[in-house]
């Protein structure tokens, strides 16, 4: 089932989702965000999964999170980059695979919503995701999302 796409402004949803997730000991900045057709619902459980996901491996007071996109031809590229605890190199493919997480199984912050449905609702808009991240350097997740053109 396909929602219909909406006006989505994406500085306006980012920020809801950080007002509600992120802690106020973190610095988050936002660059270039559109204004887009989208399925919103679709998009922001992407961001949510993304941003959450950057608090939950940023130990530091200092966390900083930045969003940012890039507009590409046929879509937008969106990061959201974090200065974390960041991600082995080995473990880069298979953070998206189903119920995978680096944590210990019975911690309890690992339930929600993973990377592998992220995935999957960002390839079912015929776009990809991938990752950036050095241990100790933090992680940048990068992902694409169709531009529509509503006339």
């Amino acid at each position: 089932e396909k929602g219909k796409p909406e006006e989505t402004d994406v500085t306006a949803l980012v920020t809801e989702i950080v007002e509600e997730i992120v802690p106020r000991t973190f610095h988050v900045d936002m660059f270039d965000l559109p204004v887009m057709f989208a399925e919103r619902l679709k998009l922001e459980q992407v961001f949510t999964n993304l941003i959450s996901n950057a608090v939950k491996y940023t130990q530091q007071e200092e966390g900083y999170i930045i969003v940012s996109a890039k507009e590409l031809p046929d879509c937008y590229e969106f990061s959201v980059k974090d200065n974390g605890i960041g991600i082995d190199p080995e473990y880069h493919e298979k953070i998206f695979e189903i119920f995978q997480t680096l944590r210990e199984k019975n911690e309890k912050e690992s339930t929600g919503i993973g990377l592998a449905i992220i995935k999957k609702i960002i390839e079912d808009q015929h776009c990809t995701i991938r990752v950036n991240s050095t241990p100790g350097a933090g992680s940048e997740f990068i992902f694409t999302w169709p531009r529509i053109n509503i006339i």
